[in-house]
């Protein structure tokens, strides 16, 4: 009814004709507070984050949120992982998280935020993108950080 082009995706000219429908009251109110909620599970997670495997996980979350509603926050956090001010084995860690929830049945989008978050680190800072990938390869690494041995070819 909304989709006008047909694609399975509401574009932001589509949107306003989704929640101004009268037969949908509140309907803008339930997807501001659906994703308020979320976001605020999703930073709790993160805040409450103990080990570096939980705080990537919290991260990788965060990722898929927004990707589908923010690309200028994906830029930004993609900027501050893919710079190397972050350490390594963090980011290998969520570049693994981000592969790992990609079959998640708790996103909210079909979007696979791993390659977007990762082709966008690729094309902020391509040399420590490869470097994080290098380091991912190394199985000796994949099992330090805590991940099944059966998932990383996956992953790579």
């Amino acid at each position: 009814k909304y989709d006008q082009d047909g694609n399975g995706v509401l574009t932001s000219d589509e949107l306003p004709a989704l929640v101004q429908d009268d037969s949908l009251s509140g309907a803008m109110a339930v997807m501001l507070r659906t994703y308020a909620t979320q976001l605020a599970e999703i930073g709790s997670e993160v805040g409450a984050g103990v080990m570096r495997d939980e705080v990537a996980l919290g991260v990788a979350r965060y990722f898929q949120l927004v990707c589908a509603k923010n690309y200028s926050k994906v830029t930004w956090v993609s900027d501050a992982l893919g710079n190397g001010s972050l350490p390594s084995n963090f980011t290998g860690t969520v570049y693994a998280e981000l592969c790992l929830q990609s079959d998640s049945v708790d996103k909210l989008t079909t979007m696979d935020t791993g390659a977007l978050v990762i082709d966008t680190m690729y094309w902020l800072h391509p040399e420590h993108t490869l470097y994080i990938m290098d380091l991912m390869s190394d199985p000796d690494w994949w099992y330090e950080q805590g991940f099944d041995a059966n998932d990383q070819p996956a992953c790579i």
